[in-house]
């Protein structure tokens, strides 16, 4: 299970337009221009109907508005919904429908994505009512054998969660303080990759020469989910496989290069990538068929030697390159500069936020200062009042 905190307030004062939510969505997301509207769409009608069945006294009436994504893995599936609930500042939850088995037998239920979402909503219940649950991977819990055979984590968790899906009261316990909540106002979004397969040819056709990539509700049947599953969603939204030019893009503008650039920037490196890599990757990523989850790995393996030399090469720029001779690889440019870096800084505070031993000593002569004593444990954050002492060295 993952537990996203609360998110921040938004900034705005009336409740988007699926054209705004749209464009937010575009700063983030490369791509996927049509399930893109089709989300903002639902989550406005969602939003806007659940409050106005609310103004008239109709709480309890649930409309059917819960949708299911299908696509291939890598394609902005789970990040659209969790910047979704970033932008509209609602609570968001994240479950794996492969955690969750039949009641009485071991394993997670919807009573646990309930505490999640609780979680998620800093324990308030009504803002956790109208969060945002995403249910991942549920083409794994397919229905397998036969009917009135032992299925606990297929047709019976596909059963268990009928109720969650139709608005029903949960309550959970945190401490000594019970919490009830219930799924009617939640907007719950299930998503998986189906491994779409192409038609089968009639006669006197060519086999098809690429994979169908549209799914309907009316083809979930054919992968394992029951008709009463089915029924609970109102639409399928379909994800299709990035190009190599959107990986690409996603490889220079955003993605895994941004996210290594910040560790590069924290010891005073520059870091860039070629075009020519840049495509090399992307097209690797494409024939992969794992999207932007594969550039990620790409990235992480071709810069781990520069990632083990950070602390010395203050000052000097690092770039993934590519030519037919060598691939891709790393060239470095200047002389390292011994300075006082950021990641100087933040190392200082590290030890004192992950160590288990609040009598922690920056002695070196004593024994327990020593790195393999020092986290011989597993480590705990925990929070110390003389990190105060440290605030300006780290932020400066």
């Amino acid at each position: 299970m993952i537990r996203i905190t609360e998110t921040s307030t938004p900034d705005f004062d009336i409740f988007p337009t699926p054209s705004e939510i749209v464009v937010f969505l575009d700063k983030h997301i490369v791509g996927q221009k049509e399930p893109k509207q089709a989300l903002a769409a639902a989550v406005y009608s969602h939003y806007l109907m659940g409050a106005a069945a609310t103004a008239r006294g109709m709480r309890g009436r649930r409309r059917t508005s819960n949708l299911l994504f299908a696509g291939p893995t890598g394609t902005g599936k789970t990040e659209s919904v969790r910047l979704v609930a970033e932008f509209l500042g609602v609570p968001f939850a994240y479950m794996p429908a492969t955690a969750l088995t039949q009641e009485g037998y071991i394993g997670s239920k919807p009573n646990d994505i309930i505490r999640d979402l609780l979680a998620a909503a800093n324990w308030n219940e009504d803002r956790a009512e109208f969060g945002i649950v995403f249910l991942d991977e549920i083409d794994k819990i397919r229905r397998t054998g036969s009917h009135g055979s032992l299925d606990v984590s297929g047709e019976g968790v596909q059963m268990s969660l009928l109720p969650f899906l139709d608005g029903t009261d949960y309550t959970v316990r945190r401490d000594d303080t019970t919490h009830s909540i219930n799924t009617r106002s939640v907007l719950i979004i299930a998503a998986g990759a189906f491994q779409l397969q192409p038609p089968a040819p009639q006669v006197g056709q060519l086999p098809a020469e690429s994979e169908s990539t549209t799914l309907s509700l009316n083809d979930l049947a054919d992968y394992g989910l029951i008709d009463e599953f089915i029924g609970r969603f109102s639409r399928v939204i379909n994800y299709q496989p990035l190009t190599p030019q959107e990986l690409k893009r996603i490889l220079l503008t955003s993605g895994p290069v941004k996210d290594q650039q910040e560790l590069f920037d924290l010891h005073g490196v520059q870091l860039q990538i070629t075009s020519d890599a840049a495509e090399y990757l992307a097209q690797r990523a494409a024939d992969a068929g794992t999207g932007a989850r594969a550039l990620g790995a790409s990235i992480t393996e071709h810069l781990q030697e520069a990632v083990a030399g950070l602390p010395h090469l203050q000052g000097t720029k690092v770039t993934l390159a590519f030519d037919a001779e060598n691939g891709v690889h790393v060239e470095f440019d200047g002389s390292p500069q011994a300075s006082t870096t950021a990641a100087d800084r933040i190392r200082r505070v590290l030890p004192l936020l992950i160590r288990n031993d609040s009598s922690f000593s920056a002695d070196d002569s004593d024994p327990k200062s020593t790195p393999a004593s020092r986290f011989s444990d597993r480590p705990t954050i925990t929070y110390h009042s003389n990190l105060e002492e440290f605030e300006d060295d780290f932020y400066r």
